[in-house]
């Protein structure tokens, strides 16, 4: 009898997950994966950020003394502005990547500021 009792124990405490609940599945998405700036100093361009959490937070990283980011970092959802602070006065057309870090995961941009024709 208590080995009946034991076993119907186990079933009902499998079947309701012993009080774990799963937790949603948190995204955080950007808006596109390519930006293309012209050659002017002041060109800009815009991207979002979307999540499925408000208190989700992101930043982003990047190198050069050219390009512009703003906000770098923020929670839940944002529109982020791209800007050029300087004409691309080279003859080629220069790069940079945007990393945008969150939940222990990273997205990439690639920023494109064309050359001075």
């Amino acid at each position: 009898m208590r080995n009946l009792l034991f076993a119907v124990l186990v079933v009902l405490l499998d079947a309701v997950g012993c009080g774990h609940t799963q937790q949603p599945e948190i995204h955080v998405n950007v808006s596109t994966d390519r930006i293309e700036l012209d050659s002017q100093k002041g060109a800009s361009a815009v991207f979002s950020i979307s999540t499925s959490a408000k208190n989700v937070s992101w930043r982003i990283l990047y190198d050069p003394e050219w390009l512009a980011v703003n906000p770098e970092s923020g929670h839940g959802d944002g529109e982020i502005v791209v800007t050029a602070l300087s004409s691309n006065n080279i003859p080629s057309t220069r790069y940079c990547q945007l990393s945008i870090e969150s939940l222990d995961r990273t997205r990439y941009i690639l920023v494109e500021q064309v050359a001075n024709q």
